[in-house]
């Protein structure tokens, strides 16, 4: 099945929409309006797509790149976390520790 890009209620929240406005959306809280028409009339994804333009909103124009490295040979926090064998355990410390920092 091929959902074009105007029916597409995926499209919607990625494209930057505000929380208002997407709940008083119905494509996006009951899906595309040929949903609920029988499976043969459903859109089909065309044999050919073609070639992507340029103004396609998909294509992504620029590209950033961020990267950090970390010291972990002196990083405390990675000492802390070697210490506990329990994921579950860690998470509980991590969440008492956050929450005394916000004191």
């Amino acid at each position: 099945m091929h959902v074009e890009t105007l029916l597409n209620p995926a499209d919607e929240a990625s494209r930057g929409m505000t929380v208002e406005a997407l709940l008083r959306n119905d494509r996006w809280s009951q899906g595309p309006p040929f949903l609920k028409q029988p499976k043969w009339n459903w859109h089909q994804r065309p044999a050919d797509i073609g070639e992507i333009s340029d103004s396609d909103p998909e294509v992504k124009k620029t590209v950033e790149v961020y990267a950090n490295k970390a010291n972990y040979h002196s990083n405390h926090i990675n000492e802390a976390i070697k210490k506990f064998s329990s994921y579950t355990r860690l998470n509980k410390v991590m969440a008492w520790v956050l929450r005394y920092k916000q004191c």
